[in-house]
């Protein structure tokens, strides 16, 4: 059956309402109570409505499969995260790095949680701002495990010793912040905080990159972070989804709480919620594979723990009376759960459709999935191979990815072929169909 969205009744008086009651100066409530309020009983009627659909949530629209799998890798960071908390290792360096990925770990998995509570209640839009943070941490990951020595995890570490003391710093250099908000005991609580971080500065361990983080305008020390993208190989993911879900982040984006139906009174303010599955879906599955992306490359830097393998999977079906038939796969936890996102956010691959053409288009339909816009570009290659970068958050889809684990950006013998070659190894492989 088609979805179809619940039908909005206009707010007005004539909504149920509800009694609120308590003791108070009612005049207070107004800015108008004096030095010596008198107290007072008071009732208001107050609208109740159910505009943001607490009753029938989004989660509850499906498909459950999807809930389901994204949840599961959750729990599964969850369980990560909680037997790879010990760090042994010798070296200084070596320890900030491990430092680095537990906390990025541990930041990822708290922002996915919080974006799939979002989207369950179909709070598409501050799931978009919470989606922009988990990008943050993908790209921090990223280049601390991109550089083979543990510089770039000690710049991180040390960057927030430097900023948390410039911030103590401002904030009582500013009048009004250190008049109207600071009373004197948080004055000097506020100056020794300050101290505590700049003698976290000087430790020895950030002797390396403390005069270029106090230079730098970011942490990483590129000069913005399109190109903290681009180096870690991904720029155009900062235009696909950084930069398009900064304006949910910073509120700067006023007209799409607005559409325009073409109505003659002109556009109206939009739905609360968004509980269309195939939207909601959409960026339940970007997340979803965001956060896999996170926890993959933890595991590449730190190992799967041995409770999580696949021999571990086997004695546990052995403890529990659990047959194993002689044509199961028994697999290790990480692509359990890898698998079944992909069953549940599948590749929407039609080899009837007809590839758009790309030579006369700069946006096109996806010719994989049928519904969202593609940036295309003709590329130097062996072959006149196009590149193809789908603004679907699902895509590039992941049975599609390198076997050496990136993900894009790709490119494709001809639009609708089976060859397919990794433009940042040169892997070469064939598409599943």
């Amino acid at each position: 059956m088609q979805w179809r969205p619940p039908s909005l009744v206009a707010y007005g008086m004539t909504e149920p309402t509800r009694t609120v009651a308590g003791s108070g100066d009612p005049a207070s409530a107004h800015g108008e109570g004096d030095a010596n309020p008198a107290v007072a009983y008071y009732q208001a009627a107050v609208p109740e409505t159910d505009r943001f659909s607490r009753r029938q949530p989004a989660l509850l629209e499906g498909p459950e499969h999807a809930w389901k799998a994204s949840r599961d890798l959750i729990d599964f960071g969850v369980r990560l995260l909680e037997l790879s908390g010990r760090v042994e290792t010798s070296s200084d360096e070596e320890k900030v790095r491990e430092f680095a990925y537990l906390a990025l770990l541990r930041r990822a998995l708290v922002t996915t949680e919080a974006t799939w509570m979002l989207l369950a209640k179909g709070l598409y839009e501050p799931a978009l701002a919470q989606i922009r943070t988990l990008l943050d941490v993908q790209l921090n990951i990223n280049l601390v495990h991109g550089d083979a020595s543990p510089k770039m995890a000690i710049r991180l570490g040390g960057y927030h010793y430097l900023r948390n003391q410039r911030h103590g710093e401002k904030a009582l250099r500013d009048r009004a912040t250190r008049i109207g908000a600071l009373t004197d005991g948080l004055i000097e609580r506020t100056i020794e905080v300050a101290r505590s971080y700049a003698r976290h500065l000087e430790s020895p361990i950030f002797d390396s990159v403390r005069e270029d983080l106090r230079t730098s305008h970011h942490w990483h020390g590129h000069s913005s972070v399109e190109e903290a993208f681009r180096a870690a190989g991904d720029s155009s993911d900062y235009f696909v989804s950084y930069d398009s879900f900064t304006p949910f982040v910073h509120a700067s984006n006023i007209d799409h709480d607005f559409e325009d139906d073409g109505d003659a009174s002109g556009p109206k303010l939009r739905p609360l919620v968004e509980r269309d599955p195939q939207h909601v879906q959409i960026a339940l599955g970007f997340v979803a594979f965001r956060f896999l992306d996170v926890v993959q490359l933890f595991v590449k830097a730190r190992g799967l723990p041995s409770e999580l393998t696949a021999e571990a999977a086997r004695q546990s079906m052995y403890l529990d009376g659990l047959p194993v038939r002689d044509e199961d796969v028994v697999v290790d936890a990480l692509t359990g759960v890898t698998q079944a996102l992909l069953d549940a956010f599948p590749s929407r691959d039609d080899p009837a459709t007809e590839p758009p053409s790309l030579e006369a288009q700069t946006m096109a339909v996806c010719p994989q999935c049928n519904f969202q816009l593609i940036e295309s570009r003709e590329i130097s290659a062996p072959g006149g191979v196009r590149q193809s970068r789908c603004a679907n958050p699902n895509h590039p889809h992941r049975p599609r990815s390198c076997p050496n684990g990136h993900d894009g950006p790709f490119a494709v013998a001809a639009l609708g072929g089976s060859a397919i070659t990794c433009l940042r190894c040169k892997a070469v492989w064939s598409a599943p169909r």
